[in-house]
């Protein structure tokens, strides 16, 4: 990450040009402009007060894409703790926000601490948002949508909306890991994490806007959420078995002891949302039509189904894929594993992600015996106080958490012992734990992030 006085400096430079992002994908992305150094981070984002790094420096950028309103954008970067011209960084982090990607999500204490800058992305307004739609937007013009009084083919404004991410992720790619090369390790990788919409938004870039090309490891946590809106925008409940054993992506990334579990796959907890950002009403309503059905298709990271000719990719060889998935989320009527279970299933060979990963003995995420780095991972327990899944417990060692009961009454058993305080597996302030168990999420994944094999390090 560049010190601050070389942030300056380029963002003298970024003011006064837009960079245009240019990668072999199935769709176009757009640019981004206007990059002004903020006098200081904001002090709350949507309506929420915000726990910044301490180092972090705050930019506000714009960013535009086909199809779609321009959208502003705070970008939020922090050197790794520790650094300097002696002590280089081991990699860069993006860390966009979950749900409708306005509010900060927790900041990457423990990778920061371990060595990673990181970068946070907070838009100015949902970027799932097709922006000013006309309100003569219907079931009968399902074919076209207007943005500020211009006719759009309706290709989907999700996967649209995917180009906002997708630009920016590689416009940082661009201007603060290959243009600040001097600022990390030769073995330093790029990588990104998030989870709900943030996984989202990654999914959206490695599926359709190729950030597998320069992403070396992605961390998802549950989710993401759009991959098939048919399903989840059924008017009626959808029963979805997460790492089924029968499957390719089963057998190929999910921990046999941890067996599989049951989701859901509908938004009935998210309907209004969706039917806005879709630009359909018909969202789990059973008056919807079969047009609209296959426009929610369409516009789904799994869109095969629904187009002739794809956009999709699901092949990203020098990229590590690891998911850490609630098994009780569906307690909060949300359907984040369900759906991401649907795009997961898309992985059935290692030769589509990176390999070279394996087991480690200290604990962590579990990977195949064949060492693709692709995993799915249960993680037990999550609602002992909220939904949050930095509450969970994960396996260890080949032995698995063992969990009863619902919501506050949730009480797990670790081993041959009552597993760690959820409170002590992660805090209010940032999720940074308060204990080194390996049982739980935050240290599990925190281990698994850092690994010299299957970590964030160079791959491309």
């Amino acid at each position: 990450m560049p010190t601050k006085s070389a942030i300056q400096a380029v963002v003298a430079v970024l003011a006064l040009s837009s960079f245009t992002t240019s990668v072999q994908a199935a769709r176009l992305l757009g640019v981004v402009t206007n990059v002004q150094k903020e006098t200081s981070c904001p002090t709350s984002l949507g309506g929420v007060a915000v726990t910044w790094l301490p180092t972090e420096v705050c930019y506000h950028a714009v960013v535009s894409c086909p199809e779609m309103a321009d959208i502003g954008v705070t970008i939020a970067l922090a050197p790794a703790a520790g650094y300097s011209s002696t002590n280089l960084m081991e990699g860069l982090v993006i860390v966009p926000d979950g749900v409708d990607g306005t509010h900060l999500d927790s900041p990457a204490f423990p990778y920061n601490e371990s060595g990673y800058g990181d970068v946070d992305v907070i838009w100015d307004s949902p970027w799932q948002g097709v922006g000013a739609v006309e309100p003569d937007l219907s079931r009968g013009n399902a074919d076209t949508y207007r943005i500020g009084g211009t006719l759009w083919p309706k290709s989907g404004s999700v996967k649209a909306a995917g180009c906002r991410p997708a630009t920016l992720f590689k416009w940082i790619y661009e201007n603060y890991y290959v243009a600040e090369s001097d600022h990390y390790t030769s073995t330093a990788g790029m990588c990104a994490k998030g989870g709900s919409g943030g996984a989202a938004q990654i999914a959206n870039a490695l599926t359709f806007y190729g950030a597998g090309d320069y992403l070396d490891k992605v961390e998802l946590g549950p989710g993401p959420q759009w991959s098939d809106l048919d399903i989840g925008c059924s008017a009626s409940a959808t029963t979805i078995k997460v790492c089924d054993s029968t499957t390719e992506a089963g057998k190929l990334g999910c921990n046999p002891v941890a067996g599989s579990w049951n989701d859901i796959g509908q938004y009935f907890r998210f309907t209004a949302s969706m039917q806005k950002w879709t630009g359909y009403p018909g969202c789990n309503s059973t008056s919807q039509t079969r047009a609209e059905e296959i426009a929610w298709g369409q516009m789904s990271l799994n869109d095969g189904p629904y187009l002739t000719t794809p956009d999709a990719s699901y092949t990203y060889p020098q990229t590590a894929i690891t998911a850490w998935q609630t098994d009780n989320d569906s307690d909060y009527n949300n359907m984040s594993e369900g759906q991401g279970w649907q795009w997961y299933q898309n992985f059935k060979s290692a030769s589509q992600v990176a390999g070279g990963c394996d087991n480690m003995p200290s604990g962590g995420a579990y990977y195949g015996p064949g060492g693709a780095c692709f995993s799915v991972n249960r993680a037990y327990g999550n609602n002992k106080s909220q939904e949050n899944i930095a509450f969970s417990y994960v396996c260890l060692n080949g032995v698995c958490p063992v969990c009863s009961g619902i919501g506050t009454f949730t009480t797990c058993t670790c081993g041959d012992a009552p597993c760690p305080s959820q409170f002590d597996c992660a805090t209010a302030a940032g999720n940074s734990p308060q204990t080194t168990s390996k049982w739980c999420y935050e240290v599990a994944r925190t281990l698994d992030f850092t690994d010299p094999k299957n970590g964030c390090h160079k791959r491309h």
